[in-house]
């Protein structure tokens, strides 16, 4: 069971998600702090696709970064970003309009860079994985 900072920290992080990640139904699932991961999900519809069935791939680079950034921005107790400096992608299966699970974990950090691995499932098979090197942030506005 999520301990109530994990609970306050999700709750907070679906209130501030951005319309790109919302266009695909993004929501938080889940948020550890001590294992310094957070779980996705998404919803791509059919227009998101090339061949009739075939999510594009930027798509779900997408839903992979911001599961990485998203990470970060929770352990920063929702009061930081990320921008992100690298970003590798591998695709390992298609994916096809319905829901994906996104992983994204903390690897290391350090006083302004993070680095940062992600996992993208669809109905539990691995469609890609990601890792990324990020830039922590604080935005004026805040």
């Amino acid at each position: 069971m999520p301990n109530i900072s994990d609970t306050r920290i999700r709750k907070a992080l679906d209130k501030v998600l951005p319309p790109v990640v919302r266009k695909f139904g993004g929501t938080v699932e889940a948020f550890n702090i001590e294992t310094k991961t957070i779980t996705m999900r998404f919803q791509v519809t059919q227009e998101y696709c090339h061949s009739e069935i075939i999510v594009q791939g930027g798509i779900l680079t997408t839903m992979l970064d911001a599961a990485m950034a998203y990470v970060v921005v929770g352990m920063g107790d929702v009061k930081q970003q990320v921008a992100t400096l690298e970003l590798k992608m591998n695709f390992m299966a298609i994916g096809n309009p319905g829901e994906f699970v996104a992983l994204g974990k903390i690897t290391h950090q350090g006083r302004n860079i993070v680095f940062m691995e992600g996992e993208l499932y669809q109905r539990d098979h691995l469609i890609a994985t990601s890792s990324a090197t990020g830039k922590l942030v604080t935005p004026r506005h805040w």
